[in-house]
């Protein structure tokens, strides 16, 4: 795959943040920036450079087709890491969901009841159905999200990855809000205590035995989290001292070369055609791959050694007529398909490119994916 080019400053700042998050200090990134830019890729990059280095990681995606369907992120992310199968009866689904929940706290005599009921699992006898009415019932819920996150933090740190919220419900975003203030208040919280504690009179003799065991059993904010979206969404976290707003910008044009010497294993397109790729693509950097590959796939081109030659008996690669409502067609079923994959977590080359890409791609955009789909003429 195309290395990440021209993000080097992201990566170090994300690398930075993940440091101080390690070390008790919650911190929160907000990446925005339009469709095809990258951002994904830059998260994705991160998750690859920690290997194996101990930590949780939780990945959560939004879907344009659920912003209606309360805590989806949260269903699917869940569903995920149980490990459920269609063949799964409900008594191995409550199984599984108490392992998974386990993992960060003991005390699931609420937790199981009300997340369960959140995956429609029938509890039987085993945990009681809990008597709430509904908004009761949502705050609980919610509390008992961050409760486990506090909980797997508490293990080891965890990284907290959530793409598209643009696309959220609003009670993902109210789930947002919770554990985003979350992140900053746990080690705050644990220094105040410790220290009004502390100042009480007649407490001197017996304030570092207290601290110690205080600060041992409350855990810190070993929190990272990073949210995706597109500019239209205005996240209400800005601001914040824990959190940091990174604009994406487009590539520069050095940098968009770069790229094209990637996809063509390095070997020299002609001037022309590569400084039309660098203009028509406008550094967004998946319409920079795209349309590179689409050249170099089209049957146009002849290896001539160090560099791509166009072959004289074609026509010129940029295609004069192109029927558009075959390609619209195509990238809307696409999108379904991407929007069936997002929040397992599973992807396959075509749904990434169209769920970063997303709608309405322009120009130079809708060429680039057009230029892939069979219905348009193009090889995938």
């Amino acid at each position: 795959s195309t290395p990440l080019i021209g993000r080097e400053e992201e990566i170090a700042l994300l690398t930075r943040r993940w440091e101080r998050a390690k070390a008790g200090d919650g911190s929160v990134v907000l990446i925005v920036g339009e469709p095809g830019i990258g951002k994904s890729r830059i998260a994705q990059t991160l998750l690859e450079q920690l290997g194996k280095e101990p930590h949780t990681r939780l990945r959560f995606f939004c879907s344009p087709h659920h912003q209606h369907s309360a805590l989806y992120p949260s269903i699917t992310q869940l569903e995920q890491a149980a490990g459920f199968r269609r063949e799964d009866t409900a008594e191995t689904r409550l199984d599984k969901l108490v392992a998974v929940l386990a993992l960060a706290n003991k005390e699931l005599s609420e937790a199981v009841p009300l997340l369960a009921d959140l995956l429609s699992i029938p509890t039987g006898d085993r945990y009681p159905p809990l008597n709430l009415t509904p908004q009761k019932r949502k705050e609980k819920t919610l509390h008992v999200q961050v409760a486990q996150v506090e909980g797997l933090a508490a293990r080891q740190p965890l990284l907290m990855l959530w793409e598209d919220i643009h696309w959220s419900d609003p009670t993902t975003l109210e789930s947002l809000d919770l554990l985003i203030d979350r992140a900053a208040t746990l080690r705050v919280g644990a220094d105040h205590l410790a220290l009004r504690r502390i100042r009480q009179p007649g407490h001197e003799r017996h304030q570092q035995p207290f601290l110690t065991l205080f600060l041992e059993q409350l855990p810190t904010a070993r929190v990272f989290s990073i949210l995706t979206f597109r500019p239209e969404f205005t996240p209400p976290w800005v601001g914040r001292p824990h959190v940091t707003l990174l604009s994406l910008n487009r590539l520069a044009p050095r940098h968009r070369a770069e790229m094209i010497a990637h996809v063509t294993g390095g070997k020299t397109l002609p001037k022309k055609i590569a400084d039309q790729i660098i203009d028509r693509t406008d550094g967004v950097p998946l319409f920079i791959e795209e349309l590179t590959k689409s050249v170099v796939e089209s049957g146009r081109m002849i290896d001539a050694g160090d560099h791509l030659a166009q072959r004289r008996s074609k026509p010129p690669f940029w295609p004069g007529s192109i029927d558009w409502r075959r390609c619209e067609k195509w990238l809307r079923s696409e999108r379904r398909s991407a929007g069936s994959t997002a929040g397992s977590g599973r992807t396959t080359p075509t749904t990434t490119r169209i769920r970063a890409s997303g709608s309405p791609l322009g120009r130079a955009g809708r060429r680039a994916v057009c230029a892939r789909a069979p219905e348009c003429g193009g090889s995938r």
